[in-house]
């Protein structure tokens, strides 16, 4: 297996280290912790989540689902609108539309086929959300870790934490979809062997 390290010191600063629980069969790499402090004056983040699925295709089409921000609501379903303005690198702002609420997001971190991080603002509620891609013999782990904080959060920490624990594996598994359906159909493609 070939992991994939966060690289960028703005990154390291927004992600803290500690090793997170072991599901799927893969162990969560440190770096994927959430940050506690979430460099925005809060001593430490209201809520945070992380969580992480194998998938049978490869990086690269795991990568191109995540990326291509615009398509998002073509494949998940608790994403209405996705819209980024410029192109995929860091400071780069995308506006999105998830269970009705409006986030604006700025990319913060962009390493094709690696890593994905993004800063979040909505109602209330700023948001630090990170993806890393580990490359396998059966295709790739995805891993996604996210933290909330502010007035909302702090006022609802149960609800907003209920929030994140939910959506997060939601989300992995509507790519997870998405990436083996689109793998199936591509013709010639040889999928990756299924773990045993």
């Amino acid at each position: 297996m070939q992991l994939c390290r966060l690289g960028s010191l703005r990154t390291i600063l927004l992600i803290a280290n500690g090793i997170g629980p072991d599901t799927d069969g893969y162990p969560m790499h440190p770096a994927m912790k959430l940050p506690r402090n979430t460099q925005t004056g809060a001593a430490h983040s209201a809520a945070s989540s992380e969580a992480q699925i194998h998938i049978t295709a490869s990086a690269e089409r795991v990568w191109d689902l995540l990326s291509d921000i615009d398509r998002w609501p073509k494949w998940n379903a608790l994403v209405q609108t996705a819209v980024l303005s410029g192109p995929l690198q860091p400071g780069s702002v995308f506006k999105w539309k998830s269970k009705g609420l409006s986030v604006t997001s700025t990319l913060q971190e962009v390493r094709p086929r690696q890593s994905l991080t993004w800063t979040g603002k909505a109602f209330g509620t700023r948001a630090i959300h990170s993806w890393e891609i580990e490359v396998t013999d059966q295709g790739a782990v995805l891993r996604t870790a996210e933290s909330f904080d502010g007035w909302l959060p702090r006022l609802m920490p149960k609800t907003m934490q209920r929030t994140l624990d939910e959506t997060l594996p939601a989300w992995l598994k509507a790519i997870k979809s998405e990436a083996e359906r689109a793998a199936a159909m591509a013709p010639g493609t040889r999928l990756p062997r299924t773990r045993p």
